[in-house]
């Protein structure tokens, strides 16, 4: 009797396509079920296995697919990683910690980053007059008490025509300020490329938001980013963005300049490359990509790469490499 019934339900499952199409879906989602923790934990064994020092053990294909959220709020805090080969310098400090080394196949220095808590110690200061880059910096030294504190910037955005433009774009934040809000304003496109607003958002991931194509767009986008609790913006050209999930993004620009970057390997994690001889935006994404970056972007560069850092207790910064140009603002991660 039981072999009759089963021989009965089987004629009657052979003839559905679709009983048995809903029996394959079923089949493939158990299997999926089950291989997804394993996969999770190959993951971020994979990633993990990418701090601690020297280029060979960081894995550039962190991993494939799902990539684990390393910028999440709830994530784990991961360990500095650190580049053999002689230090440029150090700096050494319970929540903030930089490091830098010479890359001499396309004549770069790797300026790594690490700090505690990325968005409480992102900041930004910006231009008060014809102030340089280092004029910027060392003038916030003075007026926001940071002598005492170590810490790490540069440059960062690109302005319209004139170096006394503000930061490209119709919209700006400093330091959870809004100084700029114009939506349809003349800075919505530059040299016919929109605009590309990076941050660094309340998860700590690098973010870029944008770009908008049209007025009621931006006013959106800016709503957006006050809504969200954006602190610190940086104006780009769209085609600034060089890596997105750990894959080169389109690039349209050729020229090879001097020029500066930043990326976010983890939440912790993030590094500057940084131009000794001239370099196209291709050679700065595929170092961005072989070290493991998630996000990153080109920052202004030319006569307007700035690079510098400063120790505890020092009243002004040194220059890794400096500029006179007239600039919009300097960024840096500090202590706190």
């Amino acid at each position: 009797m039981d072999m009759l019934i089963g021989y009965n339900v089987g004629v009657m499952i052979s003839g559905n396509r679709s009983v048995r199409l809903l029996m394959v879906q079923v089949g493939l989602f158990l299997v999926l079920f089950l291989l997804t923790p394993a996969l999770t934990r190959a993951q971020n064994q994979s990633f993990e296995s990418g701090t601690g020092e020297g280029i060979s053990r960081m894995g550039a294909t962190i991993c494939v697919g799902n990539c684990p959220l390393v910028w999440d709020a709830v994530a784990p805090v991961y360990q500095p990683i650190v580049d053999s080969g002689a230090q440029l310098f150090e700096i050494n400090t319970p929540t903030l910690k930089a490091t830098a080394t010479q890359e001499p196949t396309l004549g770069m220095k790797i300026v790594r980053v690490w700090v505690a808590d990325p968005y409480n110690q992102f900041h930004k200061i910006d231009r008060s007059g014809g102030e340089s880059v280092p004029q910027i910096i060392n003038r916030g030294i003075v007026e926001n008490g940071l002598t005492g504190m170590a810490l790490v910037g540069s440059n960062a955005s690109f302005t319209k025509s004139s170096n006394y433009d503000p930061p490209l774009g119709n919209f700006n934040l400093t330091e959870g300020k809004v100084t700029m809000n114009n939506p349809g304003g003349p800075g919505f496109k530059a040299y016919g490329a929109y605009i590309l607003y990076t941050t660094i958002s309340k998860e700590g991931k690098l973010t870029n938001y944008g770009p908008p194509r049209s007025t009621g767009a931006e006013r959106t986008l800016f709503a957006k980013m006050i809504d969200d609790g954006i602190r610190n913006t940086i104006g780009l050209y769209h085609g600034m963005q060089l890596i997105q999930d750990y894959q080169v993004y389109y690039i349209t620009e050729p020229r090879s300049a001097i020029r500066i970057s930043l990326c976010q390997v983890n939440k912790n994690n993030f590094i500057y490359f940084l131009s000794t001889r001239l370099n196209t935006m291709t050679e700065h994404a595929e170092m961005q990509k072989k070290y493991g970056c998630l996000n990153g972007v080109n920052l202004d560069g030319g006569g307007s790469t700035n690079l510098f850092y400063k120790q505890q207790g020092e009243g002004a910064v040194t220059l890794v490499k400096g500029s006179g140009r007239v600039r919009p603002e300097a960024i840096y991660f500090s202590e706190y």
